[in-house]
C-alpha cells in the first residue's frame, strides 16, 4: 500500500483506505498522519472532524483544541456524540467528561449527553480516594443532571440527540431509542441503579 500512496500521492480512495487500515490495526498516530493529507486533498466537514478525532484519539491535541477546531460540533450534534463514543471506548473517561461538559455548555438541550456525563461521573474510578465530600458533590451532580433530564418529561419515542438517524432503507420496526420517562425497562445504567 505504502508502494502505490508513493506513485500515487494523491489518490484520495488510497489515502482512506490508508486511515481505514492504521485506525483498524491501532495505529492511530499514522491514521491521523493519513487523514491529514487526506483533508488537505478533500477539505470536507467529514474529513476535518475525523482528523481531529484521529488526533485526540492518538493524543496529538488535547480537548480544548479539538473542540475550538473548525469542526462545528454545536451544529452537528451526531458528531459530538460519535467524539464521545469514542472515548469512552478507549476507556478515557476524563476526555469523555471534557467533550460532555463543554457541549453541555454550548447546548443544554442535549439531554442524552447529561445522562452520559452523569453515567461518567458515577462510574468515574479515581487514583486516589477523593475525600468524602468531594465524592458527595460528584455524586450530587450526576443526580441532579439525571434529574434535569427526567424532569424535562421527553416523549416516549425521543431520539437522544447525538445519536444518527437510522436509514430510511431499515427494517426495523421498534425504536432504537429509550425515552427518560421509561428507564424502569430501559438500558440506561445510571437509571437503573438511581430510580
Amino acid at each position: 500500500m505504502d508502494r502505490l500512496l508513493s506513485t500515487a500521492p494523491r489518490d484520495v480512495a488510497l489515502l482512506e483506505r490508508m486511515v481505514t487500515l492504521c485506525d483498524d490495526a491501532g495505529d492511530v498516530e499514522l491514521a491521523a498522519e493519513y487523514q491529514q493529507r487526506l483533508a488537505g486533498l478533500a477539505d470536507t466537514p467529514e474529513n476535518r472532524f475525523r482528523l481531529v478525532q484521529l488526533q485526540l484519539d492518538a493524543d496529538l491535541i488535547d480537548i480544548k483544541t479539538a473542540l475550538s477546531r473548525r469542526v462545528s460540533l454545536a451544529s452537528n450534534p451526531v458528531r459530538l456524540g460519535s467524539m464521545i463514543r469514542s472515548s469512552v471506548a478507549r476507556n478515557d473517561n476524563q476526555t469523555a467528561m471534557a467533550i460532555c461538559e463543554e457541549a453541555l455548555a454550548r447546548d443544554p438541550s442535549l439531554w442524552d449527553v447529561k445522562l452520559q456525563l452523569a453515567q461518567l461521573l458515577l462510574l468515574e474510578q479515581p487514583d486516589e480516594a477523593p475525600p468524602a465530600c468531594e465524592l458527595a458533590k460528584i455524586h450530587q451532580r450526576a443526580l441532579e443532571l439525571a434529574a434535569e433530564v427526567r424532569d424535562a418529561d421527553y416523549p416516549l419515542d425521543a431520539r437522544p440527540p447525538t445519536v444518527r438517524k437510522p436509514n430510511s432503507k431499515s427494517t426495523r420496526s421498534r425504536p432504537t431509542s429509550v425515552s427518560p420517562s421509561s428507564w424502569a425497562s430501559s438500558g440506561y445504567q445510571l437509571a437503573r441503579v438511581y430510580r
